[in-house]
């Protein structure tokens, strides 16, 4: 929170990314910080290619689930600007489903793939959030369903690790959770 201050008092905003594997606890941090800073929330999630849009490469490519122009243009090009709008894409209904505007002066991007070099030159502040396999995987199967369980372990996981394996993060903070 030193950090965030520190930021807002040079610039007048602060951008956080908050990056992780599944099940490490980035939705759960992000939402405390939202309640104790007022902060705006941008979750990735918001951001992934519906499953009858999804080609080959997305699953043989580290972070390829992404809408990465969308992402560029809706967030990270607008990041500083005062206030913006983004589209929400709901993955449950597989539709955009509603618009979010941000106007906080500190907006937290949360999510898988947050940290993808493409975006990093946009934050200030950048932390990766760790967290053992089995504690993970108990957390995910808490709030999936056993088919959404099972595609996370056959798919998600593996190319999360894909993705934390392909990059760089040595420039970010980690944090054990």
């Amino acid at each position: 929170m030193n950090a965030i201050s520190s930021i807002l008092e040079r610039k007048g905003m602060a951008v956080v990314a908050i990056d992780g594997k599944s099940g490490c606890g980035k939705t759960t941090l992000a939402k405390k910080l939202e309640d104790i800073l007022g902060a705006d929330i941008i979750h990735m999630d918001d951001f992934f290619i519906p499953v009858k849009e999804r080609k080959e490469e997305n699953f043989t490519v580290a972070g390829n689930f992404l809408d990465k122009k969308r992402f560029l243009s809706e967030v990270i090009n607008q990041i500083d600007l005062p206030s913006f709008e983004y589209s929400v894409f709901d993955c449950r209904s597989q539709s955009i489903r509603e618009k979010k505007l941000i106007k906080s002066r500190i907006r937290i991007v949360e999510g898988v793939y947050a940290l993808n070099p493409e975006f990093r030159h946009a934050y200030d502040l950048k932390y990766i959030l760790q967290s053992e396999f089995e504690k993970r995987l108990e957390r995910i199967e808490k709030r999936t369903s056993p088919q959404v369980f099972e595609q996370y372990r056959k798919v998600y996981i593996p190319l999360e690790d894909m993705y934390f394996s392909a990059f760089d993060f040595s420039e970010c903070k980690c944090i054990e959770i």
